[in-house]
C-alpha cells in the first residue's frame, strides 16, 4: 500500500412510526416485500421470533433488498409478532406464491428531541461559521502542497469535479452546501480522492487549524460507504447483541469524539448509515445499552473506552476497514498499550 503525506502551510415502501410522548425516535420502518419460494433467507437459531441471519446472493429475499437483522412481522397479512420462529417459517411455508412477507428494520437509537433540537442548532451554528470564513479559506487555496509519492491521484477542483470522478454523488455535495461547504478547503482538494480511491491508500496529511482537516476524512469515508454499501453484518438487538463497524474513528479527548460523530451526522442524515460516539464520562452499562439498539456502521471513540468494550465483547473490530487517528501526533503520546490492543490484527 501506497503511503501519501501532505503539508498545507496555512421495491419496497417504508412505513414511518410516529415519535410518542416527548421522546423523539429515528423512524423505525417497515417493508413490505413480494417474495417467491425458495426465499433464501434463514432466522437466527438465538433470537425470539423470526430475525434473518442469513441472506443468500441472487435469491428473492436478497433481490427484494432483505437485510440480516430484519424481523418478519407479517406473512401473507397475519401478525407474527410474538410467535416463535417455527411458528413463523410455518406460515411461510404454507402461504401461496408470491407472498406478502413484511419485514421490519432494526429499531434506532432513540434520542430526546431536546437534544435532537440542540444538535441541529449546532450543525446550523457551525455552518453559518464556515460561510462567514470561506473568504478566509480560500486566501490559501494557492499556497504550496508537499506529496508524496508523485503518482498520487491529482486533487479536485470542486465538488462538481469530485461528482465527475466519482467520488461523490450529487445527494451528498447538497448536504455540502447546506453545512456552509460550497467548495472543498485545500486539504480536502487533495485528500478526497486519496481517501476515495480504489487503491486504498494510507494517507497521512498534516494542515493548521481551521483548515477542514475533519471533513478532509469525513467527507471521502461517508461518501465510500454510500457509494458502495456497507458490507453486511450479523446484529441481534438486546444484552446480546454486539456491534460491529465498519469505519473506526479514534479521538484523544472525548471533547473530540463527540465533534467527530456530530460532523460525521451532517452527511449520515436521512441515508442508512449510523454513527456512535464512544467515550469516558457514562458507565459502561450505559454505552452498552446505546450499542444494543441498533447496528452501528461508524464508532467514533476514546482508546480507554473502546478497549473498555473490546473486554466486555460488546464491540468487534472484525468487520473495520478504515481506521482513522485524529489529532495522530496527540493520539501517539499517550496510551501505548491501549494503541497495541486496537491496531494489532
Amino acid at each position: 500500500r501506497d503511503r501519501a503525506k501532505q503539508r498545507c502551510s496555512s421495491s419496497a415502501s417504508p412505513v414511518k412510526e410516529k415519535p410518542q410522548d416527548k421522546a423523539k425516535e429515528k423512524p423505525r420502518e417497515r417493508a413490505a416485500l413480494s417474495l417467491h419460494r425458495p426465499f433464501g433467507m434463514a432466522p437466527s437459531k438465538e433470537a425470539s421470533g423470526y430475525v434473518v441471519e442469513k441472506v443468500a446472493e441472487g435469491k428473492p429475499a436478497a433481490e427484494a433488498g432483505v437485510e440480516i437483522g430484519w424481523r418478519v412481522v407479517a406473512v401473507a397479512g397475519r401478525g407474527c409478532e410474538g410467535l416463535k420462529s417455527a411458528e413463523v417459517q410455518a406460515l411461510l411455508k404454507d402461504a401461496p406464491v408470491p407472498v406478502e412477507v413484511v419485514f421490519e428494520k432494526p429499531e434506532s437509537e432513540t434520542l430526546p428531541s431536546s437534544e435532537d433540537e440542540d444538535l441541529d442548532n449546532i450543525q446550523n451554528v457551525r455552518a453559518d461559521h464556515r460561510r462567514a470564513h470561506e473568504a478566509a479559506l480560500s486566501n490559501i487555496d494557492d499556497l504550496p502542497v508537499e506529496r508524496s509519492p508523485e503518482t498520487l491521484p491529482e486533487p479536485v477542483a470542486s465538488w462538481r469535479e469530485a461528482c465527475e470522478r466519482k467520488l461523490l454523488n450529487a445527494a451528498l455535495v447538497h448536504k455540502l452546501h447546506a453545512a456552509g461547504l460550497k467548495r472543498p478547503t485545500l486539504i480536502q482538494r487533495h485528500a478526497l480522492p486519496i481517501v476515495g480511491h480504489a487503491e486504498h491508500y494510507d494517507l497521512v496529511a498534516q494542515a493548521q487549524t481551521g483548515s477542514g482537516k475533519t471533513f478532509a476524512f469525513v467527507i471521502p469515508t461517508i461518501a465510500r460507504l454510500l457509494l458502495r454499501g456497507c458490507p453486511p453484518r450479523p446484529f441481534f438487538a438486546g444484552p446480546t447483541a454486539q456491534g460491529c463497524p465498519v469505519v473506526l474513528v479514534l479521538s484523544p479527548t472525548r471533547e473530540l469524539a463527540i465533534q467527530t460523530c456530530t460532523e460525521m451526522e451532517v452527511l449520515t442524515k436521512g441515508t442508512k448509515l449510523t454513527q456512535m460516539s464512544i467515550y469516558g464520562g457514562e458507565t459502561i452499562k450505559e454505552t452498552a445499552k446505546r450499542v444494543e439498539t441498533a447496528p452501528i456502521d461508524i464508532i467514533c471513540a476514546t482508546p480507554g473506552r473502546l478497549v473498555a468494550l473490546l473486554d466486555e465483547t460488546k464491540i468487534s473490530l472484525a468487520y473495520i476497514q478504515t481506521v482513522i487517528l485524529d489529532e495522530a501526533d496527540q493520539m501517539l503520546e499517550q496510551r501505548l498499550a491501549a494503541w497495541r490492543r486496537v491496531l494489532t490484527p
